[in-house]
Order: structure tokens, then sequence, then C-alpha cells
């Protein structure tokens, strides 16, 4: 019974994104649908996945600190307000983008 653990194991950590794509797909562990997936089609399938939902939520930031903007006219935050590097690598994305 350890050989079977110790497969599942390092499989998982061979194969880190074939069990979120299991998941996502309910198939089920060396099953005929999972034996005949290609791995890096799986890995694929999930980095997209993950870049657009990542864009999607980038759009949605801009939009909202647009509509603030409009609001209250203002458009420099600190960075105790942003909060993070993304907050302001995000920042100074919008800030390129201002059309003069």
């Amino acid at each position: 019974m350890k050989s079977l653990e110790s497969l599942v194991v390092r499989w998982n950590g061979d194969w880190p994104w074939d069990y979120m794509w299991r998941k996502k797909y309910n198939v089920a562990f060396n099953s005929e649908k999972h034996r005949e997936m290609n791995p890096l089609d799986m890995r694929l399938d999930l980095l997209e996945e993950t870049m657009i939902k990542e864009q999607i939520e980038r759009e949605d930031k801009i939009k909202e600190d647009l509509k603030s903007y409009e609001k209250t006219g203002e458009w420099w935050k600190t960075s105790e307000e942003i909060g993070s590097e993304e907050g302001m690598e995000m920042q100074d994305e919008l800030f390129d983008n201002i059309k003069i």
C-alpha cells in the first residue's frame, strides 16, 4: 500500500497542475480520460484560465479607479493607499495611459 501512496505523492509533486485540472473537469486519477490527456495541454488550460482571471481583475481595478477619479478628481494615491507592488504597477499603468 505504501507504494501506491508514494506514487500519488510523487505524481502530484511532478505534475502539480494535474490535480487542479482533474478537479476542474471532474476526471478521476488514472481514468481513461486522464491517461489520454497531455500534461502540457492541462498546464496550458490552467495557465490560460489564470491569466484571463488576472487580466479581468486588472481591467476591473482600472475601471474602478477611473470611476473614483471621475467622482473625486483625485488620481494620485500614496503607496500606503495602494498597499502592494501590484497596486503600484497598476497606478503606473494608469499614469502611462493618460492622454494629454
